[in-house]
């Protein structure tokens, strides 16, 4: 037995104005309802929009609940904007209190730096009493030169007058207190 016989397998040509009468009878038994080629001789299915399953593209939800979703979001949409607002407070308050705070920590430090000068000014100043003590107690009889022993005799000098001026200024600052 043949697998192919060339008088009965063969394809027969069908001519082509068979075939262009073929696609006009197709096209003529559809109906309305029956799909649309866009290509002829290609069959296609048009999807119908506005069947009855469908009711015009509305769902089967009952009426009212497209709304009470819409109306949920809406409260959960400002749910969230109110908590971020609040959220927002939040942080500006721990960002002024940080402004306050960095203004006290600034004022502090002055503070600290004010109290370092003044401690610095007092610790001159008792280093500079302190070489004063030491030219007013010094034993001017043992320095041999006349001109060194008159310049510490001058300092003396300079040393007392300003004590005395010193000392006058404490009195009538302390006698201004009482009156």
């Amino acid at each position: 037995m043949e697998k192919f016989s060339t008088e009965d397998s063969a394809p027969k040509a069908i001519p082509r104005q068979q075939v262009t009468n073929l696609d006009s009878l197709q096209l003529d038994t559809q109906g309305p309802e029956s799909p649309i080629s866009g290509s002829q001789g290609i069959n296609s299915f048009e999807i119908n929009l506005s069947s009855d399953d469908n009711a015009g593209g509305t769902s089967n939800r009952p009426l009212g609940v497209k709304k009470s979703k819409l109306k949920k979001k809406k409260e959960h949409v400002s749910e969230l904007i109110s908590s971020m607002k609040e959220g927002h407070r939040e942080i500006l308050s721990v960002l002024q209190q940080g402004c306050s705070d960095t203004r006290e920590m600034r004022m502090l430090a002055l503070q600290n730096e004010q109290k370092k000068i003044s401690i610095r000014q007092e610790q001159l100043a008792l280093a500079k009493h302190q070489e004063e003590n030491k030219i007013l107690y010094m034993d001017v009889s043992t320095i041999g030169d006349p001109v060194l022993r008159q310049i510490v005799e001058n300092d003396r000098a300079r040393i007392m007058q300003k004590r005395e001026e010193e000392r006058r200024q404490q009195e009538g600052n302390s006698f201004g207190q009482f009156w």
